[in-house]
């Protein structure tokens, strides 16, 4: 049986990554404390999985961006940076309504700029049953072709690490091992969907993709544009490429029907300079 996701973030927190975090969030006054830059990748990876799991974990439960900011100052010593503006997007085909597509969240961590961005289905109207039943009447299988999920700045960065994972209602997980593609603009990750037999369990409810990065400088006031993409396929439909490039996230499908992709509603303004 999986853990619920709060045991699960916790144990993420205070396991693997759980000595690094003590030293990048409980140093006393007047002791230099340790940067991410001197993180190995393994590492980075561990404090980057811990991050943007309970960041999605505090979403999910409801919590506003300012009680957000609050838990993880507190707890991985991030610092909030200001002038996090919105703007309203438009989502690329009505069907992707069904998806909720939260704000990409970015803090300062200690010697790196961090970003994390998350994906959960809806629920049909008046009921419990969520959207993506609607793509598929047999269940055990893949529906469609794979899907794909990515985080992409409107600025060049200096590209660190990043990571991701797909995880079903309850909260079964899938972790993502390489990106699709990756440049100085953001990250994107692909994998196949499936719904399991008997519990009707989908194996991309919901899920997660961080991203660590630095600036290339900071002379003057630089403002970034966060934002995440999803694409989804179902019936003969596939999803054959995924790409990231200075134009943001691009995705190649094999039939013009039984798809759909979409940006996040409201982007992340983020200004690190």
């Amino acid at each position: 049986m999986a853990r619920p996701i709060e045991a699960r973030s916790r144990a993420l927190r205070l396991g693997v990554a759980g000595t690094l975090i003590v030293l990048l969030t409980a140093a006393a006054p007047g002791t230099p404390q340790l940067s991410t830059l001197q993180l190995s990748s393994t590492q980075l990876a561990a404090r980057g999985e811990a991050i943007s799991s309970r960041i999605m974990e505090l979403q999910r439960s409801g919590q506003g961006q300012r009680s957000i900011d609050r838990t993880m100052a507190r707890e991985f010593g991030l610092v909030p940076v200001p002038a996090t503006a919105e703007t309203a997007l438009v989502a690329l085909s009505s069907d992707a309504s069904c998806v909720n597509l939260p704000k990409p969240t970015a803090y300062y961590d200690h010697g790196m700029h961090i970003v994390s961005a998350s994906w959960s289905w809806k629920n049909k109207p008046g009921t419990t049953t969520r959207c993506w039943t609607s793509d598929t009447s047999v269940y055990g299988g893949n529906v469609g072709g794979a899907d794909a999920f990515g985080i992409y700045l409107n600025r060049e960065i200096i590209y660190r690490s990043s990571g991701g994972n797909a995880y079903t209602e309850t909260n079964v997980r899938t972790q993502f091992v390489n990106p699709e593609d990756w440049d100085a603009y953001g990250v994107v990750y692909k994998g196949q969907d499936r719904s399991n037999t008997g519990n009707r369990q989908y194996t991309w409810d919901h899920g997660n993709v961080w991203m660590y990065f630095n600036v290339l400088s900071c002379t003057g006031t630089q403002t970034f544009t966060l934002k995440s993409k999803m694409g989804h396929t179902w019936s003969s439909t596939l999803l054959s490429g995924a790409s990231v490039s200075d134009t943001g996230i691009s995705f190649t499908f094999t039939k013009v029907e039984n798809r759909w992709q979409a940006v996040n509603p409201v982007a992340g303004i983020y200004t690190p300079c």
